[in-house]
């Protein structure tokens, strides 16, 4: 992202942004339909100049999106430099390093639990790291929502079954990025109270017994979450889905 935002198209900084990188595909953000279509035609050469800086291989694909060029995130210490110095009215605030964050202890089990089935000693610990790594970025990104973002998570939280095309008639500005991080950040709010609900006991009994209004409650919690991860309407969710999403742990939940 940094290669492409810096190096690669810097004379496009007001046309383009680097918006996250899912696999080895890079995600780019373009103001205008005609800016995505001429670059979609550069996109191998633009694909050799980016693994040129950064590795071999770092990037399989480029595709464009069009949508609202944001400012870029300022990073590490230079975020909390500017932030003590005088930036003038109408500068945005900087957003703090996600190296940062601290996974929580579930974060730090799920990553051991990950890397436990590897048997060289060197790469386990470098996939947990990398575990660890992936679950701070989450963390951060879930408290670093862009307003729209934000808007569409609120509108989650009430109605979690609702599709992204409802949603954005609700938050006409919110971006397909902004979609899917703001259902990441529910879902896992969701996650965290069910994940807290089972550890603590709160539910009483296991998964297959009559659980009243405690079980009601865990199982809302739990379809709520696998809607936010698939896209599907509760009518489409059954125990499948949900171990698919979820896992086999939180299966026994659903209707």
């Amino acid at each position: 992202m940094r290669a492409w935002n810096e190096d690669i198209a810097p004379c496009l900084k007001t046309e383009s942004r680097a918006t996250f990188i899912r696999g080895k595909v890079l995600y780019v953000t373009v103001e205008k339909p005609v800016w995505a279509q001429q670059l979609t035609m550069m996109r191998q050469d633009l694909i050799g100049r980016i693994n040129a800086s950064v590795g071999e291989g770092a990037v399989i694909d480029i595709r464009f999106r069009t949508g609202q060029i944001r400012e870029a995130f300022t990073w590490g210490s230079a975020a909390s430099e500017e932030a003590a110095t005088d930036l003038g009215e109408g500068v945005a605030a900087p957003v703090p390093d996600w190296m940062c964050v601290e996974p929580g202890a579930d974060a730090r089990a799920r990553a051991q639990a990950a890397a436990l089935p590897i048997t060289d000693d060197e790469l386990r610990s470098r996939f947990e790291e990398f575990m660890l790594l992936d679950a701070k970025y989450r963390a951060w990104a879930r408290r670093n929502l862009a307003p729209t973002a934000a808007q569409a998570a609120d509108v989650l939280r009430r109605e979690p079954w609702l599709s992204d095309d409802h949603v954005r008639s609700l938050v006409p500005a919110a971006t397909s990025d902004d979609l899917m991080r703001a259902r990441e950040a529910v879902a896992a709010e969701f996650y965290d109270e069910a994940r807290a609900r089972v550890l603590g006991g709160a539910t009483g009994v296991g998964p297959s017994h009559d659980l009243g209004e405690r079980g009601v409650e865990m199982r809302l919690l739990v379809e709520s979450i696998a809607m936010l991860l698939t896209g599907q309407p509760p009518e489409q969710l059954d125990k499948n889905l949900v171990a698919y999403a979820l896992g086999e742990e939180f299966a026994g939940y659903v209707r």
